[in-house]
C-alpha cells in the first residue's frame, strides 16, 4: 500500500488512490464539473482568501487541479499563484493556462 495509507484498513484503502508512487488524479471529468457547476462557491472561497492575503504576497497553490482557483485567484487579484500539482496530465493543463506549475516542492527551491 502507498504509505499515505499506512494506517488505513486494507479493505478501505482506495485501490487507485493517488500517491508519491502514483500520480495519477483519476478524477479529471469531476474538476471539470467542479468548475462549470460550483462557479459561485469558488468565486465566495476567492473572495475569502483574497481577504486575508495581500495582492503582492506570493502564492503557492497545492493540490492545484485543472488550475481553476488559481485562474480565479488572477482574475481577482491581478496576479497569478504558482500551482504544485503531482499529475503530469493536470500540470500541463495548469501550465497550458498560463500558469508556472511544479511537480514537487524540490522543483520550486531549486
Amino acid at each position: 500500500m502507498p504509505q499515505y495509507y499506512e494506517s488505513v484498513p486494507m479493505s478501505f484503502a482506495p485501490r487507485n488512490a493517488q500517491s508519491i508512487t502514483n500520480t495519477t488524479y483519476g478524477g479529471h471529468a469531476e474538476l471539470f464539473a467542479i468548475e462549470k457547476h460550483l462557479k459561485k462557491y469558488n468565486d465566495d472561497l476567492i473572495a475569502k482568501l483574497s481577504k486575508y492575503i495581500s495582492k503582492d504576497s506570493y502564492v503557492l497553490e497545492f493540490g492545484a487541479g485543472i488550475g481553476t482557483l488559481a485562474q480565479l485567484w488572477h482574475s481577482t487579484t491581478g496576479r497569478r499563484p504558482d500551482c504544485l500539482e503531482i499529475d503530469i496530465t493536470q500540470r500541463e493543463m495548469i501550465r497550458g493556462r498560463g500558469f508556472a506549475c511544479f511537480a514537487s516542492i524540490d522543483e520550486i527551491a531549486a
